[in-house]
């Protein structure tokens, strides 16, 4: 679900008092919470940010003070307390939801945004107020199957289809992911590690009646995935095909017979035929083939590939192995100076012909390379700063929140002034305009905070929407704070000025590139001064601007807007905010 980046995330607000009650209250109830662990997973002063993902999914997602998602929902942007997820970060704090294990490989592949497959699942665990069997869309966590301490969940998601047909079946999707660690999500919350086990939520009558039966309805009812046959390929070609495979057959955590490795081994030189056949360069010492084509061959739903090698294998040697392919008549061997050689391919036999096309060690390898590389590009591109503004009731709008009964200490976004606040108050008061439904009827209390004197005197009625909210967040007092690599900054009281970029002349035919009002966005004089030198090839000078204590503007000869530009927004300072003037061009135009 959050493979990808997000479309667009709006800027974060936090909850009012009431919706934060209203919110701990319910969740506590949906999941049968302690009070203690209600404090703990649903802490105060959450912020709300609403989001679209790259699939034009929209959802909301709850952070809190660290700017650490611990609730999100999808579907919709609007909080609806039946709908919330838990993220990992949470579940890492308490785990309260069903547990479905599957093997580690399996873990790393949902990282991927992969669905858990059916042959992927091991085991099936109830929580601590919900018994088995599970039901399709019941919310469950994923983690790594283990016999020892309790690992921390990986991934959250949904059942797609019930724990009684999952313990009967070894096809199909048996739980759609939708969030996992690792994913666009966990990265809003700093990237943080998982600890290295887990506190499992406890039944509230621990020790009792109650506790007994659900363990024993537990253990009657324990998911396990059916057994595969020695025939691992042949079994799970159709599974492993699929485009969003990433699950393991719990036959691969058992010892496997010498025969269902022959089989790996044979599918896999086959494929490799199949596919590389064409372009081998011929002859081909068998150490080569064995590494690269083989091995690297071999099919990625094996959870220890390790397990399937030539040693595992009834031929116990490589030669015996090849032997056994040329017999087939797959391929010709010669010896040449000492070392056996492939020297020749059947691209026509029929087993070649027929194979299956599946994801292998090598399609694994490759992609996690690819994704490795792009990571580390991504880690080091700066990430654009999130410049969030917020006003709060003061002076003349007090009568207007406390008319609404609205919390005058509470601060607000710029859709929280327009929804919760005017918009309600025109809708409480009747005040919607009879014909034009983008203006509204100035009443005297809105008059008193919205219209200047001489409108006034005029006796304006009525007033579009946008200029009304434009007015009432101008009475209000500002405030901004700005984020940066997901940590944020002091919360300020005032409006954050842009960055201003101005080219002048200067003793008549130089220009320079003047940089002031950068202080607000992390970024010092001289380290500016020194860097845009370079960059630009010019020299370059720091000097305080007239008028304005502990205020330092950075002078770069010659016309240099783009490149100042650039590397400004370089720094992770958005476009909107830099302002940039040419004084020069405007000489030229008159």
């Amino acid at each position: 679900m959050f493979k990808k980046e997000f479309k667009s995330v709006k800027t974060s607000y936090p909850l009012r008092g009431s919706d934060y009650k209203r919110l701990k209250e319910a969740l506590i109830t949906r999941f049968s919470l302690s009070e203690e662990d209600g404090e703990l997973l649903i802490p105060q002063g959450l912020l709300s940010a609403k989001f679209v993902t790259t699939t034009n999914g929209s959802g909301v997602a709850l952070f809190d003070r660290k700017n650490v998602p611990l609730w999100f929902q999808i579907g919709s942007d609007d909080i609806a307390y039946d709908k919330l997820m838990p993220t990992v970060y949470t579940l890492w704090k308490r785990t309260f939801l069903p547990i479905v294990t599957t093997p580690q490989l399996v873990v790393d592949k949902l990282q991927g945004g992969a669905d858990l497959m059916a042959p992927g699942v091991i085991s099936v665990d109830p929580s601590h107020n919900t018994a088995l069997p599970l039901q399709v869309d019941q919310i469950v966590c994923i983690r790594s199957y283990s016999r020892g301490p309790a690992l921390p969940p990986m991934a959250v998601g949904k059942m797609a289809m019930s724990s009684e047909l999952l313990a009967n079946t070894d096809k199909g999707k048996a739980v759609l992911t939708m969030h996992s660690y690792g994913d666009m999500l966990w990265e809003r919350g700093g990237k943080g590690d998982p600890p290295k086990e887990c506190t499992i939520v406890q039944h509230a009558e621990s020790g009792t009646q109650a506790t007994d039966e659900l363990a024993n309805e537990s253990s009657e009812n324990q998911v396990h995935a059916p057994q595969a046959s020695d025939s691992a390929i042949a079994k799970e070609q159709e599974y492993i095909s699929a485009p969003q495979a990433g699950s393991s057959s719990v036959a691969d955590l058992e010892p496997v017979s010498p025969s269902s490795v022959d089989d790996v081994l044979r599918t896999a030189l086959l494929l490799y035929v199949h596919l590389q056949g064409p372009n081998l360069a011929l002859p081909l010492s068998a150490s080569s083939l064995y590494t690269d084509g083989i091995l690297a061959f071999r099919p990625s739903f094996l959870a220890d590939p390790s397990l399937y090698t030539i040693k595992q294998s009834s031929h116990k040697k490589l030669k015996p192995l090849l032997k056994s392919f040329e017999k087939e008549g797959i391929l010709k061997l010669k010896e040449m100076s000492g070392e056996l050689n492939v020297t020749s391919v059947n691209l026509l036999h029929d087993d070649v012909q027929a194979v299956r096309k599946y994801r292998t060690l090598a399609d694994d390898e490759r992609k996690e390379k690819n994704e490795k590389a792009r990571e580390e590009e991504q880690e080091s591109a700066v990430q654009p700063m999130d410049i969030q503004e917020s006003w709060k009731p003061h002076g003349s709008t007090l009568p207007l929140f406390r008319a609404i009964g609205a919390s005058t200490t509470d601060q607000y976004s710029m859709q929280m002034l327009r929804e919760d606040v005017l918009s309600k108050y025109i809708t409480q008061h009747s005040l919607v305009h009879p014909v034009e439904r983008g203006h509204f009827v100035l009443d005297d209390l809105l008059k008193g905070i919205l219209l200047t004197r001489q409108e006034k005197e005029r006796n304006e009625e009525f007033m579009r929407r946008d200029e009304g909210l434009k007015r009432l967040a101008a009475a209000c007092q500002p405030w901004y704070e700005i984020i940066r690599d997901g940590k944020r900054s002091e919360l300020r009281k005032g409006t954050l000025q842009p960055i201003s970029v101005s080219i002048k002349m200067r003793q008549g035919r130089k220009a320079v590139t003047l940089i002031t009002n950068y202080e607000p966005f992390f970024l010092a004089a001289e380290t500016m001064g020194e860097e845009l030198r370079r960059i630009c090839a010019a020299q370059t000078s720091v000097a305080l601007v007239n008028g304005k204590a502990n205020q330092y503007e950075v002078l770069v000869q010659g016309k240099q807007a783009k490149a100042v530009m650039d590397y400004l927004m370089g720094k992770g300072v958005p476009k909107k905010w830099i302002e940039l003037e040419d004084t020069t061009e405007k000489k030229k135009g008159k």
